[in-house]
């Protein structure tokens, strides 16, 4: 797909000014030449929509969505008039596929307990990867696929402080190495809901932009 059918008037678009932590949303009102010309952008709370106030100059991370693509660009202020942001048009345009169990390599520390019983004892893992729909975890001890799991860990960032708990049942358990006892546990969560989804997808799509810039994913 061609650059000027992604960036297109009426095409909604999601901006940061802070590298990726908070979006805000907005619309394409015209593409002239070298300029992007976009309405204010909003951020919606459960009482008000906050404004996102632009000065010439800010440098800002615009995202977009088309079908089963992520679209993401680096753009920034050229000028502010006539009630409208006029950004520059970006020299690069990065593509990211949308898949909503894509697995982001990370380390996380992880409490969970197998639970079945009255007795709840939480031990400690370590994540090797981590997704919308489920995780992967370092373990000392072999756990039974279809075994049901409680894991309790937290997102590093600011507006995630709290411990996430979740479900999950055991998909898949495999020795790391015939000498060492290290289990490699799949677990694929259960009875998430719609807000921690949210929650780790914006986690992880944040770290890949992170991971991108310095080239690493």
């Amino acid at each position: 797909m061609k650059k000027q059918a992604i960036i297109s008037p009426g095409r909604p678009i999601q901006i940061s000014r802070d590298g990726g932590t908070t979006w805000f949303t907005t619309a394409i009102k015209d593409v002239c030449e070298d300029i992007i010309s976009i309405m204010l952008p909003y951020q919606k709370t459960p009482y008000i929509k906050i404004p996102l106030v632009l000065s010439k100059g800010d440098k800002l991370i615009v995202r977009l969505t088309i079908e089963n693509f992520c679209f993401i660009f680096e753009t920034r202020v050229a000028d502010c008039k006539d009630k409208y942001y006029h950004l520059t048009y970006p020299k690069k345009l990065e593509r990211v596929k949308r898949r909503k169990n894509i697995r982001l390599p990370i380390r996380l520390y992880v409490r969970y307990s197998c639970y079945g019983s009255n007795l709840i004892h939480f031990r400690n893992a370590t994540t090797i990867d981590l997704s919308c729909g489920g995780m992967k975890l370092l373990v000392v001890e072999g756990i039974k696929p279809n075994t049901q799991i409680l894991v309790a860990f937290k997102l590093p960032t600011k507006e995630n402080p709290n411990t996430i708990a979740i479900k999950g049942r055991v998909t898949h358990c495999k020795k790391v190495d015939y000498y060492d006892d290290f289990y490699h546990v799949g677990i694929k969560f259960e009875d998430i809901t719609e807000q921690l989804e949210s929650q780790i997808a914006r986690y992880i799509f944040n770290k890949m932009i992170e991971m991108r810039k310095a080239k690493v994913y």
